[in-house]
């Protein structure tokens, strides 16, 4: 045994040089394992809240459905229709459907499941309970809608409720599937094959650490061939040593399972050690780059910790790669093992004559013959360099496709000492100021999405300004023009397979809700931003944010900077409101009335513009300090169709008309047999109009000089025609006469301005008018966005009462947005008229102190939130896979340079200096080096290429871009040179400075004098010289 062990353990300098090589490989691969685990750790721990989810799925098929879903799970029927011209859902709920899904409820919404009204056929959409008209697939019905009762759903309020039947008699086109089984919550054990998450986040975390895992395993797969390469290298020179030492055993009767345990057991312990005192340097390694980050004051927020789940990771790869090194000393002694013991040193001697590289030698040009290395050294040099290229080309990129959103052209607005863009919260508004100030403003929200098992980003956000701070260009299809529509980065669509018109199922991110888009356009974008779902932020809201609240601003730098003083842009005039009419007849004033503000602290001129059209006039405004005035100017427009009128930021839409046509207040909905009514007829422009016909069933009647026409209802009970015409102008509407109505006045609201600033007071004044013929008395309710006024009115019959209240706060903002005022009368809502606030320079004052302003996008933020300085991340890993590049190629060119030692040997012998012995040494490595590398890079790229054609090149739903710079093609041969002859140098260094009788004698001499004194040898004496071997190798 004692031989045995004295071979095993007999270690020389190149096997302690082996041993740090290997170190090296490992320290790779455990620090890369440790910082992606780590990054994983910390975003699944800011996430694990959310462990709990559900998954929806939706089947346009209702059959297929009811076959795919389980005893536990809820389905719902599902009816696209058509409600006023537009396209509605309505789902229907099932009695024993749970109302609340407690275990998926977070703090700030319930996920409830709204059931169906007792009180009305549908809940919806609406402020009271009114009746809608409903075209389904299989009838057009006319239902009672009733409001939500609660804010809470995991629907959008936009759709609407009901039970299965009225589902059914409208026409089902599909169905839900919601599978919450809690038992099943556990990442872990939950298949996430079929359906989308909600909430994702915590899924989104695990899966794409998941995806990034995998591509490690492919770094585990090149440690194990550098691994491979190095053992086996190492193994042959020490075999080649020690022939004396085998061919004694042979000879004395050792057969070849001893001799390959020996050698396997060696390169064993060799791995071995370089995988423990790797472990040991990857993880100590990785906390010293860290820490000198964040010594010199880098933002790292990184924590590299041993844990369990990192050893699970580590383990497996570790033993895997000491079976290799195992394998690559059983491999390397096989020669030895084969050849008869009394060839062995012929054999071994003339072995380098007799290499693959002497026969391509033969066949190559003058200019690709070797003074000292080998061509044999081709083939494990060039393995070494395609596994770094690869890795180089993988962090490049890794760089490619994040690099967009670490520009610096643009910059994000968050919410002041926000983790991270996701858990920041930032009214709308803010991006109306900054376009005010010349800069282009996206407010956005992000929401991770998983589907059928893979995860990507949703983000909510209006298209255009997207495309405007992302420089995104449409290649197919459309722009969304409704909160169900959206538009898919090319990549993306290519990733999950989605092609222009398939509905897409989304989950909310944090909060239990789910809603559904469907693709109208394609984009393209660079980086990322092309692996994204763009969907309207109406859509969004219903997910993750309130309405009018968003993570975070994007912009593109352009124009006036938020960093800018505020008080150059407070020093002068606003516009705080423009009321202007929604249409107008060609060729006629259209009034637009400007409301304005000076915010400055002195007199201040400034020069109000509206356009429309090709139209533009100007007023110049002087106010003195804090005084604010109404303004007038008067446009005229000629040619027909909708324009966009303008004031500053202002703008709204106006329909030109060559003749305005009827608008006709909102009549009641039913009315008494036989009742008399009044049918007021007015044009758009709010104009009588006098000789208009109104009929209805047999009953005619003429409008009067006020535009007031008396006509009688019919006496039988039904659903009738109500027509007003008067030359080419008709207006038809239904009234439904029926015993049980309630007469209902005739009411009128408007907005002045409709318009306005955060801090405006706007003004509704709101008309009620009885048409019937009998005195009513009811209760009246004027609901606005910040109160609602409740009143008993009596009118007499054909009566009219008028009101006006102001309504707002100048001391508190209204954030931007669209806002309702709508008149309510017994739960049936009469009229409303929507108003717009829009950001104004006011909103500045406020916006630097409850915002903060950062250099890049909102998404490249998230990452360096998450991952700290990602390109020092990126760094660690490409040093430390050169580090590994130039341990195999070390351990290639040593096993050549040994061959070669006399060469070298006789070098320095005859009186060369180390220079020139190291020269002709680095031309080798130049003639080696070119195809190596050449076919390395080859390699690499059609890896990358094959790897992206089967979706194994993306991570978090982020397609890598496989179109490499020409600038990491040249970083990755330069390198790879470079590494070359460093390698070459290191291998060589034994050889020059020892002397040069013992360089040139090499190893071998002693062992073939021995043989020579002991050609008589007794097998008992041969075997004791093995059981005392001489120490060979120590160079």
């Amino acid at each position: 045994m004692g031989y045995r062990w004295t071979l095993c353990t007999q270690w020389s300098r190149r096997d302690r040089l082996t041993i740090v090589v290997i170190a090296v490989a490992i320290a790779f691969l455990v620090g890369t394992t440790l910082l992606l685990v780590t990054a994983s750790n910390q975003t699944t721990a800011r996430s694990s809240e959310y462990t709990n989810s559900m998954d929806a799925t939706y089947y346009t098929s209702y059959s297929d459905a009811a076959t795919s879903a389980g005893n536990d799970d809820i389905l719902l029927p599902a009816a696209t229709v058509k409600q006023n011209g537009t396209t509605q859902y309505v789902i229907g709920i099932p009695k024993k459907t749970p109302r609340v899904l407690e275990n998926l409820s977070v703090s700030w919404r319930t996920a409830r499941i709204p059931p169906a009204p007792s009180n009305a056929s549908l809940k919806g959409p609406v402020a009271t309970q009114a009746h809608q008209k409903f075209k389904g697939a299989n009838s057009t019905q006319t239902l009672s809608v009733s409001p939500y009762s609660s804010s809470d759903s995991i629907f959008p309020q936009t759709w609407y409720i009901g039970d299965p039947s009225t589902v059914r008699s409208l026409g089902v086109t599909g169905g839900y599937i919601i599978e919450t089984s809690p038992d099943e919550s556990d990442s872990s054990t939950r298949s996430l094959d079929v359906g989308t998450v909600s909430p994702s986040v915590y899924q989104y975390f695990t899966v794409g650490m998941e995806e990034v895992l995998y591509l490690l395993g492919f770094a585990t797969i090149g440690g194990s061939i550098l691994t491979l390469i190095i053992v086996y290298n190492i193994t042959r020179m020490s075999v080649r040593d020690r022939l004396q030492a085998i061919e004694v055993i042979r000879s004395t009767g050792g057969n070849p399972r001893q001799i390959y345990t020996i050698f396997g057991v060696r390169a064993g312990l060799l791995t071995a050690t370089g995988i423990a005192l790797g472990y040991a340097l990857g993880v100590i390694l990785t906390r010293v780059v860290i820490n000198i980050a964040i010594s010199v004051g880098l933002p790292i927020s990184l924590d590299p910790t041993v844990t369990p789940q990192v050893l699970k990771i580590i383990l497996p790869s570790l033993f895997l790669l000491f079976l290799v090194g195992i394998g690559a000393g059983i491999l390397a002694v096989r020669p030895a093992i084969i050849t008869p013991p009394a060839r062995l040193q012929q054999a071994f001697n003339s072995i380098a004559d007799r290499e693959i590289g002497n026969g391509l030698k033969s066949d190559v040009v003058e200019f690709a013959d070797t003074t000292i290395l080998e061509w044999r050294a081709f083939l494990p040099a060039t393995t070494v360099l395609t596994i770094f290229v690869l890795i180089i080309i993988l962090v490049g990129a890794l760089v490619g496709t994040l690099a967009p959103l670490a520009a610096t052209e643009g910059g994000t607005v968050t919410e002041p000492n926000a983790e991270y863009p996701m858990a920041s919260r930032i009214d709308t508004g803010y991006a109306d100021l900054l376009r005010n100030q010349g800069v282009t403003a996206s407010p956005e929200i992000l929401i991770a999405q998983v589907r059928n098992g893979q995860p990507y980003l949703a983000r909510g956000a209006n298209y255009s300004s997207f495309a405007a701070v992302s420089n995104a260009t449409l290649t197919a299809g459309r722009t969304p023009n409704t909160k169900h529509e959206a538009v898919i980065g090319r990549d993306l669509a290519q990733t999950l397979n989605i092609n222009l018109g398939e509905r897409i199922t989304l989950g909310g991110a944090t909060s239990p809700a789910f809603t559904h888009v469907t693709v109208v356009g394609t984009f393209k974008a660079k980086g990322i931003q092309d692996d994204q779902l763009i969907v309207p932020l109406a859509s969004a809201h219903d997910l993750s944010t309130k309405p009018g609240i968003v993570h975070f601003i994007r912009t593109d730098g352009t124009g006036t900077q938020l960093t800018d003083s505020t008080q150059t842009r407070a020093n002068k005039i606003a516009i705080s409101g423009v009321s202007a009419p929604s249409s107008t007849v060609a060729g006629q004033p259209l009034s637009v009335n400007i409301s304005v503000q000076n915010l400055g602290q002195t007199r201040q001129t400034r020069e109000v513009i509206a356009s429309i059209g090709n139209t533009t006039r100007s007023r110049t405004v002087t106010l003195d300090q804090n005084e604010q005035r109404d303004v007038t100017i008067n446009l005229t427009v000629q040619n027909l169709g909708n324009h966009t009128l303008r004031v500053g930021t202002y703008s709204q839409q106006v329909t030109v008309y060559r003749r305005a046509p009827f608008a006709i207040p909102p009549l009641p909905e039913t009315a008494p047999p036989n009742a008399k009514m009044m049918i007021p007829v007015q044009t758009v422009n709010g104009d009588n109009v006098s000789a208009a016909t109104v009929q209805i069933d047999n009953h005619t009647n003429q409008t009067t000089q006020n535009g007031l026409a008396m006509v009688r209802m019919p006496d039988q009970e039904g659903v009738y025609n109500l027509t007003i015409q008067k030359g080419d102008r008709v207006n038809t509407s239904q009234i439904r006469v029926t015993a049980d109505a309630v007469p209902q006045p005739i009411a009128t609201v408007d907005v002045s301005p409709k318009t306005a600033g955060v801090f405006t007071q706007p003004t509704a004044s709101v008309t009620l008018v009885n048409p019937w013929d009998r005195t009513i008395t009811r209760e009246i309710a004027f609901v606005t966005p910040a109160k609602t006024i409740t009143q008993t009115i009596t009118l007499e019959p054909f009566g009219m009462a008028e009101q006006s209240m102001e309504f707002g706060d100048t001391t508190e903002k209204t954030m931007p947005g669209k806002y309702p005022v709508q008149v309510v009368s017994n739960g049936e809502q009469l009229s409303s008229v929507t108003y717009t606030v829009h950001g104004d320079d006011r909103l500045f004052s406020t916006l630097s102190h409850d915002t903060q302003y950062s250099r890049g996008s909102g998404l490249g933020q998230a990452i360096k939130g998450v991952f700290g300085n990602f390109d020092l991340l990126l760094l660690t890993m490409a040093v430390l896979a050169g580090m590994t590049a130039i341990g195999g190629t070390t351990a290639t060119f040593a096993q050549a340079v040994h061959a070669r030692r006399r060469t070298v040997g006789v070098y320095r012998a005859t009186g060369a200096t180390r220079w020139q012995v190291l020269r002709p040494l680095l031309a080798d490595v130049f003639r080696i080096s070119i195809p190596a590398i050449s076919i390395a890079l080859i390699a690499g790229l059609t890896t990358v290429r094959v790897l992206s054609h089967f979706g194994l090149f993306t991570i978090f739903g982020f397609r890598l871009s496989t179109q490499i710079p020409l600038s990491t093609i040249a970083l990755a041969v330069g390198s790879a040179l470079v590494l070359m002859c460093l390698s070459a140098i290191i291998a060589a260094v034994p050889y020059l400075y020892a002397p040069p009788a013992v360089v040139q004698k090499g190893n071998d001499s002693k062992t073939q004098t021995r043989i020579g004194e002991n050609k008589k040898m007794t097998s008992e004496s041969r075997y004791n010289s093995v059981r005392h071997p001489p120490k060979y190798g120590d160079d």
